[in-house]
């Protein structure tokens, strides 16, 4: 069984995204054992760190994997780095070296990870 992706867009609160322990009980307390279909096992978030949605997610999937889009970490990067007065050329150089195409995020073992990262 397979459920497709569901966006949501909250206020950005806690108890709202909190939600989601609605959805994990309706799927562990329905007629069909959720568990047969390991679908609470196999619950993917995908997000841009928002702190309060990742906390809800964790808080209603604790096992879930988590995914985030790197266009929004990579804009979150940004604006921390502009918010705290860091140069445009200093900004850029960063950015390159962590979402460029030699950078952090494109890596593609641990080994190669630990390299860019170092």
């Amino acid at each position: 069984m397979f459920v497709g992706p569901m966006m949501l867009h909250g206020d950005g609160k806690y108890s709202t995204y909190l939600h989601f322990s609605t959805v994990n009980g309706a799927l562990n307390n329905s007629r069909v054992s959720a568990s047969e279909f390991r679908l609470v096992d196999n619950v993917v978030t995908g997000s841009d760190d928002e702190t309060a949605l990742v906390n809800a997610a964790k808080t209603a999937f604790p096992n879930c994997l988590k995914l985030y889009c790197l266009l929004h970490v990579k804009d979150n990067v940004r604006h921390r780095l502009t918010s705290i007065g860091t140069s445009t050329s200093v900004r850029e150089e960063i950015l390159s070296h962590l979402f460029g195409c030699h950078g952090v995020a494109e890596s593609t073992s641990e080994d190669e990870q630990d390299d860019r990262t170092a």
